[in-house]
């Protein structure tokens, strides 16, 4: 699951992480709670031209490297958002590229990786393979989010997976209906999303990661509440996967 914390996304800005003591604490509750953190959601992207303004957003996805490293979590993820339309876009595929080889370098030698998610513009599977192609390393990696692709592009999931395999280390998962061309979420397995076909894809192609709940209630206020969302996802996951 993807969340903050008291409505604060930046965790590197949290009080339960701005110390090495409420680090220490913060890890000993998630120990208590067997819980782990699997991924942490900056909110850098890596599209941005502006040299002041990509400077701003790569030292966000540093921070959050450095964070993850001090608490053991494996990934951290990065966005491609809305493409400039005033920029050609040779030159924005190139800068995600770029910037992920930065990330990627900047994380190189601790056990962090930098995953960029299916997001925004970036969500046909040729764009991803392309920018993956260039960018992947040991340190790099994707976040495939089912819904933000099919609900644009309509590509069957059984046919991307094969496409962008050996680049994924995460997921997202949730679902949706399109309701006069907008995404409206629901509770898993109550939209239109091939969920269970990407679910399926990844469990028998090999996949080890986690199977990430994403509900975003934060921006849309109307959706369930998380109590009633998260429990149904665990019941709907566990009949899926006992199947």
């Amino acid at each position: 699951m993807n969340c903050g914390l008291l409505r604060e996304m930046d965790l590197t800005k949290c009080p339960e992480f701005n110390s090495p003591q409420n680090i220490s604490a913060t890890l000993a509750l998630m120990k208590q709670k067997n819980l782990a953190f699997v991924d942490l959601g900056s909110s850098t992207n890596l599209h941005i031209a502006d040299p002041a303004n990509r400077k701003k957003n790569l030292d966000e996805a540093k921070r959050f490297i450095d964070l993850a490293q001090k608490i053991n979590c494996p990934h951290i993820r990065v966005f491609p958002n809305q493409l400039p339309k005033d920029q050609d876009k040779n030159k924005t595929m190139d800068l995600i590229t770029d910037g992920l080889l930065e990330l990627g370098e900047y994380a190189k030698g601790s056990n962090v990786s930098v995953l960029m998610e299916t997001h925004g513009d970036v969500v046909w599977s040729d764009d991803i393979q392309k920018i993956m192609e260039n960018a992947f390393n040991k340190n790099t990696g994707l976040v495939w989010d089912v819904a933000n692709m099919w609900s644009i592009t309509k590509e069957p999931p059984a046919q991307v997976y094969p496409k962008l395999k050996k680049y994924i280390r995460h997921t997202h998962i949730k679902d949706l209906k399109m309701i006069d061309g907008k995404e409206h979420y629901t509770l898993l397995g109550q939209g239109e999303v091939p969920i269970f076909t990407a679910v399926d894809a990844l469990y028998k192609g090999g996949y080890k990661g986690f199977y990430s709940f994403e509900w975003e209630k934060l921006w849309h206020p109307e959706i369930a509440d998380p109590e009633i969302a998260i429990a149904q996802y665990s019941k709907v996951m566990l009949e899926h996967f006992g199947e």
